[in-house]
């Protein structure tokens, strides 16, 4: 019976997953990018936006059209991309030819003014397409 149950789990496990991306033409996500803030992320005419609390909004790329119907679920990321302790938001920059290496512009979230940058700060590259990260406190772990 234990090994049935483990066995029905994974099954589960890997129907659950491709869930947890949401479309994020169609969607938008909160999150704080430090304690006590909270910031909303969506995407209006093409155009990646954020604002957060008590910040006026800030639009921080534009997704090419192609872009927004073929990876409708890799446009933008949330994580400490710099690894400074704040959230930051990474958007679609480029995909190879193979759609197997998706690089992103990084936008960090700027403690004094509390908003985020509307130049992006770096650009990050990750092999694993399809690869989302949500910030902390959400209710999907983390994947780097």
């Amino acid at each position: 019976m234990k090994a049935f149950l483990s066995m029905l789990l994974g099954v589960i496990t890997l129907v659950a997953l491709p869930l947890l991306h949401a479309d994020q033409v169609n969607s938008f996500s909160v999150f704080q990018p430090i304690n006590g803030i909270s910031a909303n992320i969506y995407i209006d005419n093409a155009k990646v936006m954020v604002q957060s609390t008590g910040a006026k909004t800030t639009v921080l790329k534009n997704i090419r059209p192609d872009y927004l119907k073929n990876y409708s679920e890799q446009l933008y990321k949330i994580g400490d991309v710099d690894h400074n302790g704040t959230v930051d938001i990474a958007t679609l920059d480029t995909v190879d030819r193979a759609a197997t290496r998706f690089c992103y512009k990084v936008y960090s979230y700027q403690l004094g003014s509390r908003q985020f940058s509307s130049r992006p700060t770096h650009t990050s590259c990750d092999s694993k397409a399809g690869t989302v990260v949500y910030a902390t406190g959400s209710a999907v772990a983390i994947n780097q």
